[in-house]
């Protein structure tokens, strides 16, 4: 992804989460979004790895479906009227398509173990 649909796609997927976020799990995960979000820290600068995200191990299941909900809100254009600009929606859906894709693959057994909680 470019800079500029990494930002637009952070930035929808963080404003979805954080709307929808109940528990303390799915709290933490809209929080680590929005800090990755290079918009706020300048373009390029910011790695996103699924694998790194703040997992916990007894909600793991739960947390991906959390994210799911998240993305499939930010799909309706949920909340995009928050945001400073209008963002291209083809080029949006399809990353978010992707993402999910990639969450629905996506297994316990690839969490990096160094981040997963108990």
């Amino acid at each position: 992804m470019s800079n500029g649909l990494t930002d637009v796609f952070m930035d929808v997927l963080a404003l979805n989460t954080s709307a929808l976020a109940g528990s303390e799990d799915e709290k933490r995960l809209a929080v680590w979004l929005a800090q990755h979000n290079q918009s706020f820290l300048g373009a390029g600068t910011v790695g996103f790895d699924i694998q790194d995200m703040p997992w916990s191990e007894s909600d793991f299941e739960r947390q991906k479906d959390f994210l799911i909900r998240g993305i499939q809100a930010a799909k309706t254009k949920r909340l995009w009227e928050k945001l400073p600009y209008e963002p291209l929606a083809d080029h949006v859906m399809d990353v978010l398509s992707r993402f999910r894709l990639l969450l629905e693959a996506f297994q316990k057994a690839d969490v990096d173990p160094a981040v997963l909680r108990a």
